[in-house]
């Protein structure tokens, strides 16, 4: 529970919608015997410039202002990342995490970034986050239902 592989299409559109909020640097791939192993996906924090935005209307001066606050944003959201099962273990979520922590400091200046939607199970995950300092704020639980007929 709690992951689906995305098929190359949802790749595909993904990737050209990412394209111009993303920031290079903050898009670590990393490689074992030449094969991928794993990626991370960190952008900058849209929501500081959005929310400055009146009711979410561009027009007439929301895009400017979306422009000029887009400049202040000073956190991190890391999107997704994920490791390949025959990979886990050997360290190379650890030079994902360090990856990026390295390129947000010398890229954008920040070291404050969010990760956001980490299962309570995902025990590697809240091990890391807790080693780097992180500190869990919010839990989203989702539970089932077998309803009758079904």
């Amino acid at each position: 529970w709690g992951f689906v592989p995305w098929t190359d299409d949802e790749i595909e559109h993904l990737g050209k919608a990412l394209k111009t909020v993303a920031e290079p640097k903050l898009v670590i791939l990393v490689y074992k015997d030449g094969e991928p192993a794993g990626f991370g996906l960190t952008l900058p924090d849209l929501y500081q410039a959005v929310i400055k935005v009146r009711n979410g209307r561009l027009f007439p001066l929301g895009a400017l202002k979306l422009l000029w606050y887009s400049r202040k944003i000073n956190q991190l959201r890391v999107l997704a990342m994920g490791v390949k099962m025959s990979c886990r273990g050997i360290g190379l979520e650890a030079i994902i995490v360090y990856e990026t922590y390295k390129n947000a400091i010398e890229e954008l200046g920040t070291t404050n970034t969010e990760c956001s939607w980490v299962l309570e199970d995902n025990t590697p995950m809240r091990n890391s986050m807790n080693g780097l300092g992180g500190v869990i704020y919010k839990t989203y639980r989702m539970y089932e239902k077998v309803l009758d007929g079904e």
